[in-house]
């Protein structure tokens, strides 16, 4: 009599348990999906929303542009990366002005799809949303600027403590070592 009862109880609960994780299993499969975008994308995203007032299919409309252009944009960073290195490393001046040539061209493509990016906003807007982007077209290209922190001149640098954790510092050769454990 134990036995049928142990028997059913994991009869129940393996059951339960394929239920469970249908029911889980369906709910990732129908979510909603929702682009991959970085703090400052979903903030400019918002205040453009904002700016613009939006609903929630221009919203959907705009996602899908985002994704759209940043997939263009990091092919076009990718090859600025490639031919800024290759404009540092090369020694022959002749070859470094082709390299030069080639990276001002790829600068000039991703400022073009920067200003394309908004215009492709402005087409997503109704006529009221029209005048709107219009009143603030020089804020919306403000957002899309790149960020860059603050450079400091060499002769403002502040002199870096020569105490802390060896491992958040880059001058561990000059250590000398710990003294002897007593």
């Amino acid at each position: 009599m134990t036995n049928m009862k142990a028997l059913t109880f994991w009869k129940t609960l393996g059951i339960g348990g394929l239920i469970i994780n249908a029911v889980v299993i369906t709910m990732l499969l129908t979510r909603p999906s929702h682009p991959p975008m970085h703090k400052g994308d979903l903030k400019i995203r918002e205040k453009i929303s904002e700016i613009l007032k939006f609903n929630y299919t221009q919203k959907d409309e705009y996602d899908k542009l985002i994704i759209n252009d940043r997939g263009y944009l990091k092919e076009i960073r990718q090859k600025r990366k490639v031919f800024f290195e290759s404009a540092m490393l090369e020694e022959d001046s002749l070859k470094r002005e082709i390299w030069l040539d080639s990276l001002s061209a790829v600068i000039f493509k991703m400022e073009k799809g920067r200003i394309q990016h908004i215009y492709n906003i402005k087409n997503i807007c109704d006529p009221t949303q029209k005048k709107l982007f219009e009143n603030n077209k020089e804020y919306i290209y403000r957002l899309f600027q790149p960020r860059t922190g603050r450079i400091n001149r060499p002769d403002k640098l502040k002199e870096r403590p020569l105490h802390g954790p060896p491992h958040y510092r880059d001058d561990n050769e000059d250590l000398l070592p710990p003294p002897p454990m007593d």
